[in-house]
C-alpha cells in the first residue's frame, strides 16, 4: 500500500484521522499541484473544475453577483442567477419606470 511518489507518501505519513477514509486517501490521494482561474490541476496535468468557487472573481456567477450588489446599492432589486439578471417589473408600470430600471442596469453593466 502507498503512493507511487515517495515524497507524497512521506508527507502524508504523520496524519492520522480516525473514523475517516484516511487509509484509502493515503493509498490514492487526491492532490492538486496548482490552480488557475476556476480550475485545479493534478500533478499529472489533469484539469479539474472548481465548482466551489462561486463567489470569487473570474468564475461563472461572479459578475452577476457583483451586478446585483451594485444595482441594489443604486436602488434596484434584481435577482442574479449565475451571470444572468432576472427582472420582473410590476404589472402596472409607466414607461418612465421601465426607462429608469433599464438606465440603472445599463449603467451598472458598463462598469463591470
Amino acid at each position: 500500500m502507498g503512493h507511487a511518489d515517495p515524497q507524497i507518501e512521506q508527507a502524508l505519513q504523520p496524519y492520522w484521522m480516525p473514523f475517516t477514509p484516511n487509509k484509502e486517501f493515503k493509498s490514492e490521494p487526491k492532490m492538486f499541484a496548482r490552480a488557475e482561474g476556476m480550475y485545479f490541476y493534478t500533478p499529472d496535468g489533469q484539469k479539474v473544475i472548481d465548482a466551489s468557487a462561486g463567489l470569487l472573481d473570474k468564475v461563472p456567477g461572479a459578475r452577476g453577483h457583483a451586478a446585483q450588489k451594485m444595482l441594489f446599492d443604486a436602488g434596484l432589486n434584481l435577482k442574479s442567477t449565475g451571470d444572468a439578471l432576472i427582472m420582473a417589473p410590476p404589472s402596472i408600470a409607466e414607461r418612465s419606470h421601465i426607462d429608469e430600471i433599464i438606465g440603472k442596469v445599463r449603467d451598472v453593466l458598463s462598469k463591470l
